[in-house]
C-alpha cells in the first residue's frame, strides 16, 4: 500500500513536544472531542498560523460536516467555524492564519473542540516563522541602505 492511501500516512502530524492532549470531555460541548496545543513562550511575534488537520469518521459516506472552535485559553478569544466538505474523502486540513486567529505572548495554550463528534481530530500544527533576524543583519542593511 502507497503512503496516499495507507490511513496511517498522518504519523507526521503529533511528533512534537507542543501537542499536549486529547480529551473526550469539554465543559463548553458534553459530547466534543478537544485537544490543546501549546505556544512556545515569548514566541507570539513568531506565530503564523495553525494547521487543522481532521479525518472522516467511518461511518460517514461522503464529505464532512464539521463544526469546531479554536481558542486562545488565556486570552478568551474564540474562532469558529463550520465546514461542508464533499470532496474530501478521508480527511481535510484548515490553516488559520494569524490575521483571523492571532495570540500575545501571555497566551499559553490553544484549545481546538469539535462540538458534534462529526469528525476525528487527527492533528493540530503551530506554524512559527523561524527566520529571525541577528543584529549583524540589522547593522548590515543599515549600513547598506544608509550607503546608497
Amino acid at each position: 500500500m502507497d503512503q496516499k492511501t495507507d490511513p496511517q500516512w498522518f504519523d507526521w502530524r503529533i511528533e512534537s513536544p507542543y501537542w499536549t492532549c486529547k480529551s473526550s470531555e469539554s465543559s463548553e460541548y458534553p459530547e466534543s472531542t478537544t485537544v490543546y496545543a501549546h505556544l512556545l513562550p515569548n514566541e507570539s511575534h513568531n506565530f503564523m498560523a495553525i494547521i487543522l488537520c481532521f479525518q472522516r469518521p467511518k461511518y460517514a459516506v461522503l464529505g464532512m460536516n464539521i463544526q469546531y472552535s479554536v481558542k486562545n485559553t488565556t486570552s478568551g478569544f474564540i474562532w469558529s467555524s463550520y465546514t461542508h466538505d464533499f470532496s474530501s474523502y478521508g480527511s481535510l486540513m484548515v490553516i488559520v492564519p494569524k490575521s483571523i486567529f492571532s495570540v500575545t505572548d501571555d497566551d499559553h495554550r490553544i484549545e481546538l473542540t469539535i462540538a458534534d463528534n462529526s469528525a476525528e481530530i487527527v492533528g493540530i500544527h503551530l506554524l512559527y516563522n523561524t527566520e529571525t533576524e541577528t543584529i549583524e543583519d540589522v547593522v548590515e542593511n543599515h549600513v547598506i541602505t544608509s550607503m546608497h
